[in-house]
């Protein structure tokens, strides 16, 4: 089986009757995942057989909006999601402020950004990504704006003024999120930026082993997966609860809550999924 993960911005007329063609090819293929369709573009993760993926990737492919769609796969022993969700919405990522896609940092290829990591050049790292991804794991070096949503990205351009004048390298965890911050801070002003092509999943795909420190986060059931191997891996996570070294990440039991969180297998057992004690004695703790 295979996890897949992809998106395109692209301007499109009727996203509702493509959410509904895409939601009938994935049932047929038996896929499961998210996937939200907007009037901007399209983005989503989705696992399946080999043969489904092969034939969903086809499909995909076929339409002309999405000819040149590329796409970051993992090998998997079984599904990552519990059902599928096909969704239509105004916009596939949710930014506050409207920027020109036109304008997006230089896209840096995973060679690319390594030879910079190598380099003697004076650059700024910069993760896009929310505080609890960043957590259990980030490329060495890179600036950790404490983040808890994406949305929150520009209430950060005071903290980074003083890189204004400065090489900006930015990255997260497919390059869907750097496109709109690269551009939103290409509009502020700021004259050298840059981002990951394909993130930290396709850097991986390409080079693994290098730079990046701990465990990439990821929206399904698997929660983070692990980007080094043998020798190179370092855990930079530790139990909230307990302060073991840990790269899981759990969701907190309680639904008036639902915080990410890090979280031991022995903690999570013994706080009932919980991220504090009210949390893991609240009636209202998923069944």
């Amino acid at each position: 089986m295979k996890v897949i993960s992809f998106y395109k911005y692209v301007d499109l007329d009727n996203p509702t009757s493509l959410r509904d063609e895409h939601f009938t090819l994935c049932s047929s293929l038996n896929l499961r995942g998210r996937i939200f369709i907007g009037n901007d573009g399209i983005n989503g993760t989705a696992s399946g057989e080999d043969s489904a993926i092969e034939k969903y990737k086809k499909a995909l492919l076929s339409n002309p909006a999405f000819h040149d769609i590329s796409f970051k796969e993992q090998a998997v022993s079984d599904h990552v999601f519990d059902k599928l969700i096909v969704r239509s919405r105004k916009k596939i990522v949710n930014f506050p402020f409207s920027v020109d896609l036109d304008y997006t940092g230089k896209k840096l290829s995973p060679f690319e950004f390594k030879q910079l990591m190598e380099s003697n050049e004076d650059f700024v790292l910069i993760d896009a990504r929310n505080t609890y991804e960043t957590k259990i794991g980030k490329f060495h070096g890179a600036v950790d704006l404490g983040i808890e949503t994406f949305r929150e990205f520009p209430e950060k351009l005071s903290e980074l003024e003083g890189f204004r004048n400065k090489k900006i390298v930015m990255y997260c965890t497919g390059g869907i999120r750097c496109e709109k911050a690269s551009a939103f801070l290409k509009q502020q002003g700021f004259k050298d930026v840059s981002q990951l092509d394909g993130g930290i999943l396709h850097y991986n795909e390409v080079i693994p082993n290098s730079y990046f420190e701990g465990e990439c986060f990821v929206f399904d059931n698997r929660m983070s997966v692990p980007i080094n191997t043998g020798e190179d891996v370092k855990i930079i996570s530790f139990c909230e609860h307990c302060g073991k070294t840990t790269p899981r990440s759990i969701d907190c039991c309680n639904n008036t809550c639902n915080r990410i969180f890090v979280c031991c297998g022995d903690c999570e057992k013994r706080m009932n999924s919980g991220c504090s004690e009210y949390c893991s004695l609240n009636p209202t703790r998923k069944k």
